[in-house]
């Protein structure tokens, strides 16, 4: 099993460290960086990551060449989580959108578009992936004015993504008000 990680915080080193924890070693990831609080996902044996500073962009690091690549995308873009061969994505700028990524086929599938604030990746299985997204169905309102607003919302959800035969789709587990808590 082994460990991917950076040292430091905030705008600091952004080099990435693998370490394996079965042979107590560490080697550094040449040519990769990362920001110090976003989520990377393991996929087929590349890492995906978002880089300081480059808002539009997902980065993926092949362990096995040390090479490091990047997708662009329209919007800035965060990673929420993973799901079989899928990134799921916060395309979190002007476009409220939440994406699948399929690493495979390098396709978007938009998964739900609604007024969102934040998204929250809270755990998967096999078949299944669940978010808490709060989230505002009223697109006249612009919550960047207001920030106290956020806490009056009536639409915190828990979403699941499911894998129906293949085809993936996002249904709404939960439409009330709840508070986030853990998994």
């Amino acid at each position: 099993m082994k460990l991917y990680y950076k040292k430091g915080v905030g705008q600091g080193e952004d080099t990435i460290y693998e370490y394996d924890i079965t042979n107590k070693t560490e080697r550094t990831l040449v040519n990769a960086r990362m920001n110090s609080d976003d989520i990377y996902c393991l996929i087929e044996n590349k890492l995906y990551y978002n880089v300081f500073n480059k808002l539009n962009d997902i980065y993926v690091y092949d362990l096995s060449s040390n090479i490091e690549e990047k997708y662009t995308f329209a919007s800035n873009v965060a990673i929420l989580g993973q799901f079989h061969q899928y990134l799921i994505l916060d395309l979190y700028d002007t476009t409220e959108k939440f994406i699948a990524f399929d690493t495979e086929s390098k396709e978007s599938i938009n998964i739900q578009t609604f007024k969102s604030i934040y998204g929250t990746y809270l755990f998967a299985n096999e078949n299944e992936v669940y978010f808490y997204i709060v989230g505002e169905d009223n697109e006249d309102y612009d919550y960047t004015e207001d920030y106290d607003y956020i806490d009056t919302w009536d639409h915190h959800y828990i979403y699941v993504l499911k894998n129906n035969n293949g085809e993936v789709i996002f249904d709404k587990l939960f439409d009330k008000k709840i508070k986030q808590t853990g998994c």
